[in-house]
């Protein structure tokens, strides 16, 4: 069937869901499996996510004189988690086929090659750790479904084959195994009345399943980096446009380094706080200081974003600024012009400024803290910095100057 052609499974999911009005799809089919010697033919396959593969990005490897298959930006549509739970409960209780849950590669490419299949389940490892096997109608019904944002959806496959050259061979047997499979399993989980009419809540899994911190799927993507391309550093820069009103959403790039400096790998994603945090930790400096100057302000502006919702607009404004106003910056060339144009409202008497300035002050020497030491950049450096950045993030908020350009991304 596959995903996209006239007769696959975005249109004949979205023509079901328009005619029928159905509030769930659930895809029936065959799949391939990833590794032979834990997984058999017939073995059911539930989807908690898919990864869609063709979605990689090709990139030259001029160290190694050839291309290589990178998946960066690649989509995970999520299944609809009750459907999944209550198919995984149906696993559990009908233990008649081993029935495994975790992610399924998905594409409109069949792949025939154990080298590529275990190449796919390696480089998307950074977004998707527990690869389960991998099928071709997935992306089709991820589209459809999210054009209807009412319908639920789950892959339940079976194993047919497992993507090389021998088990494709014989796959006419196979295929009717796992089809046959995968259909008995659906149909006995829909007859199932304790899983699909409250006998196993579905919520029951919160309380016995051990939790686990999850990662920013970038980290795991930069830590393999780190580790495979033995990066000695790493460096960053913050790609911003100024607008009419302000500065639009930053981008973080990043560059990766090995110990004679050259550039072994690079990535930019929409500016986060959780990854700045890591970089910040892993000691990753920005380019030259005007784009450490845009980077701290905006670790200024997510830290005091706390504050601001906590305290709304006008006391936040008044505790930031009586506390520039009397502390060590108070004079300083690059702020108090600043300080001159901009009118808070006065404190109200029952305010505890005392402990929001407080609070503006942990910040501020938070984020100075960030910048000497732990960047390594000695006082007055990192000082210059702090200011410029103080400075950026006032005239932002407060519109009372112009703002700069932002510095242009270096090209090596």
């Amino acid at each position: 069937m596959g995903s996209f052609s006239a007769s696959g499974s975005a249109f004949t999911c979205y023509r079901a869901l328009r005619e029928t009005g159905a509030s769930s799809i659930v895809a029936v089919g065959i799949a391939f499996g990833v590794d032979e010697k834990k997984q058999q033919i017939g073995d059911i396959l539930i989807s908690r996510n898919v990864v869609l593969y063709d979605e990689g990005t090709v990139r030259d490897d001029v160290a190694r004189a050839m291309y290589v298959y990178e998946y960066p930006d690649t989509s995970v549509p999520v299944a609809t988690p009750r459907l999944v739970e209550r198919f995984e409960a149906a696993g559990v209780t009908a233990g008649a086929r081993p029935c495994s849950v975790g992610t399924l590669l998905a594409g409109v490419t069949r792949i025939e090659s154990r080298a590529f299949r275990d190449h796919l389940v390696e480089r998307v490892r950074a977004v998707a750790p527990q690869v389960i096997g991998g099928e071709m109608e997935a992306p089709g019904i991820a589209a459809a479904c999210a054009a209807t944002p009412s319908a639920a959806w789950v892959i339940v496959k079976a194993i047919s084959d497992f993507a090389t050259p021998e088990s494709r061979a014989r796959i006419a047997p196979t295929r009717t195994l796992a089809a046959t499979s995968a259909a008995e399993f659906v149909i006995d989980t829909l007859r199932h009345p304790e899983v699909f009419r409250g006998g196993l809540p579905m919520s029951s899994h919160y309380f016995h399943t051990a939790y686990v911190e999850l990662k920013h799927p970038k980290l795991a993507q930069w830590e393999s980096l780190r580790r495979n391309q033995k990066v000695d550093a790493m460096r960053v820069a913050i790609d911003r446009q100024l607008g009419p009103f302000g500065y639009g959403p930053a981008t973080l790039r990043v560059r990766f380094l090995d110990a004679a400096g050259g550039v072994v790998g690079r990535d930019h994603v929409r500016w986060d706080e959780e990854l700045d945090d890591w970089l910040v930790a892993q000691g990753a400096t920005a380019v030259n200081p005007a784009h450490e100057t845009h980077r701290t302000e905006l670790r200024l502006r997510d830290r005091f974003e706390s504050l601001l919702r906590q305290y709304g607009d006008g006391r936040f404004n008044t505790a930031l600024m009586q506390h520039l106003r009397g502390g060590p910056f108070a004079k300083h060339p690059e702020l108090a012009p600043l300080f001159e144009l901009i009118q808070e409202a006065p404190p109200i008497k029952s305010d505890p400024v005392a402990e929001r300035k407080r609070e503006v002050d942990f910040i501020i020497s938070r984020v100075a803290q960030e910048l000497c030491p732990k960047l390594g950049y000695d006082e007055p450096a990192a000082e210059k910095i702090l200011v410029d950045a103080l400075a950026l993030y006032l005239k932002q908020r407060f519109h009372v100057s112009d703002l700069p350009e932002a510095p242009p991304i270096p090209r090596h």
